[in-house]
């Protein structure tokens, strides 16, 4: 039994060291950036989750404010593997001229989690369809549809509050069924156990962006506090 818990930590450690390796040797501007939210959840039967998030962002080395979001979501699970979640975001941002934008999207998605020990393994795979995240890549990519698959590895620690993870996850533009990798995301970080309902999540998460306009590499630090009514 010892030595299956060697090998789970030794599996995650093992994906956190390939996952900051694919860092090295990136070299475009790269900026800094703050993400802060809060989101509510509830269950509204056995299978069946209802959420709604908000989020505050900062960019330009945290000195200006990017975009607030507000993101509802139903959440509903076939069973301990499966679920399925479909979510719509509207927000608004800052451009150049110091005017807010409107923007909007909606993603379907399916995940799979398998837990091994203490150890949980997470793929999702998500469509999602509407305006780029940001302004410079909305005119060349106009209203896209979008594929955005990651896999997430998580470790509850035995007998802490802490449940660290890591997660890989590549975007891909379907635009004129011609399917182009434009963006990846590489993110570290912990669940903090705070009470029976409530969670605190702590984050860093390096965001490349290749074949788009204008791109930038970002560094991203978060935190966001989760509670279930």
């Amino acid at each position: 039994m010892i030595q299956t818990a060697t090998k789970t930590k030794f599996r995650f450690l093992l994906f956190l060291t390939i996952l900051f390796l694919n860092l090295n040797g990136i070299g475009q501007s790269i900026d800094s950036r703050l993400w802060t939210g809060l989101s509510l959840e509830k269950k509204l039967n056995n299978r069946l989750e209802a959420s709604i998030g908000v989020e505050y962002r900062l960019e330009n080395n945290l000195a200006y404010f990017d975009k607030f979001l507000l993101e509802p979501a139903l959440n509903f699970k076939f069973n301990k593997a499966f679920s399925i979640q479909l979510t719509y975001r509207y927000w608004f941002q800052q451009n150049d001229e110091n005017n807010l934008i409107n923007r909007s999207r909606t993603s379907f998605e399916l995940n799979y989690s398998k837990k091994i020990k203490d150890l949980n393994i997470k793929l999702e795979s998500k469509l999602q369809y509407g305006f780029a995240d940001r302004l410079e890549n909305a005119s060349f990519y106009s209203k896209n549809l979008v594929s955005r698959n990651s896999l997430k590895l998580s470790y509850s620690i035995f007998g802490t509050r802490f449940t660290p993870f890591a997660k890989f996850e590549l975007f891909t533009s379907l635009e004129e069924f011609n399917p182009l990798n434009y963006q990846s995301r590489a993110q570290v970080g912990s669940d903090i156990y705070l009470t029976s309902k409530t969670d605190l999540r702590l984050f860093y998460l390096f965001e490349n962006e290749f074949n788009v306009l204008d791109a930038i590499d970002s560094n991203v630090f978060g935190i966001s506090l989760k509670y279930a009514l």
